[in-house]
């Protein structure tokens, strides 16, 4: 039995053993026989008694043996656990338990029964946990047979807050989810006084912040009632006096509710917290943004504006959008000044689905931190998209319609009913050109989607056609928005079709180089494209800079760009590569490059062919399909 170490000792290995014993058997002869310490194998006989409330195990001074007396089928039932399995899974299993279940310290023996898992494996967890926590300064130790975490409060309260959010990345952080982690505090009772708190003063904060607020005053309140204190390293510093009274008036709140003593330190944090989440006065006009946050601020916001103008020809100047986003700008500075990050559980699905808005706030992200010394992470250059896109979808609801007709029968005024459901739901996306009471009148009508009440002849219509009853709309809403979205997909591929020649090249086409990383790949299409004399010797750079900013790959594609729309001649670099390509820090390699070179001429019909490109190849079906593709005429085949 020597060597057991490198097994998982459980409670059933030690009746099994014991039970093969004619005798009593001492803890030293079994503790080498599993390779493990006396002190161990008294552990776990104790708690084996304990736990299944019998004496299982009889203990005297001539060893141990198992009771004949006592039933012991519990233990003989006693199963794996099969819900955790993998490194990850078990490395996050332990981190839960330090944090959620225990006010001090985890047993790393309770913690290898529960994990079927051997001394050896969870100590090479610990050590791969310690690997991911360095950038904290936060470690977890074993002392004692106790885990424990050691470093200043501050950086374990900080280490709290981001294991969180990274553990849940994709997933919207709310009071629900925070009910699993903080289970010794009453998540309700604190959702409700903090949104009543900022109701009664009149303070705004939008769902992203608050949940923020939530979760550190969560992590607070459960570090305090386990007497964890932070040394004081800042006084509060000077403020806006309004915000640092109710900074106070809540401290007191929380103090008064939850049965905790805050010190200077967890004040201050507090005070942190609203000052970088919220909105005290929000101000309606420029003038009162002006009072708000200052002059000279507002001056850096409009050269912003005035910049991504010129750079994508896009008007952000509208006072709607300016004074949310300068406020949201403003609390996003203050916050990542003070290494607080906010998570978005939409940057994924905004990278992939807004493409050109995403680049936009990539722009505004790199101008913003470079004047203010601060790095904008993607979650934080996602939540400056979310305004972007909200202006641009405002001013876009009455431009890029699609062409509807509405073609049936009107009986007892069914078209006009059908009409005007379809206007209520969709009248943002839809310009209703005419109605058609015969196919007569249908076949004289320019459109894009055709909604009918009637069934058609099979192949009468080559374009997109709802067949729909009237009375039925509010339960075909989705089976209406999947043909407008098909409409604009068709849009989209036409576009591309009919640019093809103009912005693809066979001398720009590369099928499996023997080469494998994202930098090589970019340098090499680079250096084609300065031979060619389409690009300027510095665009490289460019490409990097945009990288740096925010990787450009996603489900197995890549499309690297510069920042700068700075191209002599504007045009698409392909690789495909069957074996795959490492981009940055993605897991899943790329398998397709589009690298793009755009002349700022070309800026706004390449804009719509740089959305049809992640529209179309974003599918994974298409992915597959163009790494088949050993010649420029095979991809062109492909898309044309």
């Amino acid at each position: 039995m020597k060597g057991r170490l490198y097994m998982a000792l459980k409670a059933l290995d030690i009746y099994l053993y014991l039970s093969r014993q004619k005798d009593f058997t001492t803890s030293k002869k079994i503790a080498v026989d599993f390779g493990v310490s006396t002190r161990t194998i008294k552990s776990y006989i104790k708690k084996i008694n304990i736990k299944y409330g019998k004496k299982i195990i009889i203990s005297t001074n001539r060893g141990y043996r198992i009771n004949p007396q006592m039933p012991t089928e519990d233990i003989l039932k006693e199963q794996n656990n099969d819900n955790i399995k993998t490194s990850d899974e078990r490395r996050d299993y332990i981190v839960k338990k330090i944090l959620m279940m225990h006010d001090k310290s985890v047993d790393i023996f309770d913690s290898c029964e529960e994990l079927d898992i051997s001394y050896s494996t969870i100590n090479n967890d610990i050590a791969n946990l310690n690997k991911i926590f360095a950038p904290y300064r936060v470690n977890i130790i074993v002392k004692n047979e106790q885990i424990l975490l050691s470093g200043k409060e501050k950086d374990i309260r900080k280490w709290v807050s981001s294991w969180i959010y990274n553990n849940d990345k994709n997933s919207f952080m709310d009071i629900y989810r925070f009910k699993e982690y903080f289970t010794k505090v009453d998540m309700e009772k604190l959702s409700s006084l903090v949104r009543a708190f900022f109701v009664s003063h009149n303070i705004y904060i939008n769902d992203f912040g608050f949940n923020f607020v939530l979760l550190h005053l969560a992590i607070i309140i459960y570090r305090k009632k386990n007497n964890n204190i932070i040394n004081v390293e800042n006084n509060i510093s000077p403020g806006i006096k309004m915000e640092n009274s109710f900074s106070r008036t809540l401290c007191v709140k929380l103090e008064n509710e939850f049965d905790i003593l805050l010190d200077t330190a967890d004040k201050y944090d507090i005070y942190l917290l609203i000052k970088s989440n919220t909105i005290i006065s929000y101000p309606k006009s420029i003038k009162g943004l002006v009072e708000a946050i200052g002059r000279n601020f507002i001056n850096k916001i409009n050269s912003y504006i005035k910049s991504a103008e010129k750079m994508y020809f896009v008007d952000l100047s509208n006072k709607a959008f300016v004074i949310p986003f300068a406020l949201h700008v403003r609390n996003m500075i203050f916050r990542l000044k003070d290494n607080k990050i906010l998570a978005n559980p939409m940057t994924s699905d905004i990278k992939i689905k807004s493409p050109i808005i995403y680049d936009i706030a990539i722009y505004m992200a790199l101008c913003i931190g470079k004047d203010f010394k601060v790095n904008i992470t993607e979650d934080e250059t996602a939540f400056l998209a979310i305004h972007i896109a909200g202006e641009i979808e405002r001013q876009n609801k009455t431009q890029d319609k699609i062409d509807a007709v509405i073609f049936c029968p009107n009986y007892l005024n069914i078209t006009s009913y059908l009409q005007n459901k379809l206007m209520i739901n969709f009248g943002n996306q839809l310009n209703f050109v005419d109605v058609a009471d015969t196919m007569d009148d249908l076949k004289s009508l320019r459109y894009d989607i055709l909604f009918t009440g009637i069934k058609l002849p099979k192949g009468y219509c080559d374009k997109i056609v709802v067949e729909i009853l009237p009375y039925s709309i509010e339960n075909n809403l989705g089976v209406i928005q999947d043909a407008i979205n098909k409409v604009w997909r068709n849009r989209k591929n036409e576009l591309l079709k009919k640019y093809f020649d103009q912005y693809f090249e066979k001398e720009l086409f590369f099928s499996d180089i023997d080469l494998f990383s994202r930098k090589e790949i970019i340098h090499f299409l680079c250096e084609n494209l300065q031979k060619l004399k389409y690009v300027e010797k510095n665009f490289e750079n460019g490409i990097i800079q945009r990288e740096a900013a925010a990787n450009t790959a996603f489900a197995g594609i890549a499309i690297p760009h510069s920042i700068k729309m700075d191209a002599i001649k504007t045009c698409v670099s392909v690789v495909v590569s069957k074996k795959g390509i490492k981009w940055g820090d993605e897991i899943e390699p790329v398998h397709v490059v589009f690298l793009l070179a755009i002349n700022k001429m070309n800026i706004s019909i390449f804009r719509k062919l740089y959305e049809s490109l992640i529209s179309i190849f974003s599918a994974p079906v298409m992915t597959e399909e163009i790494k088949k593709c050993d010649s420029f005429n095979d991809f062109k085949g492909l898309l044309v």
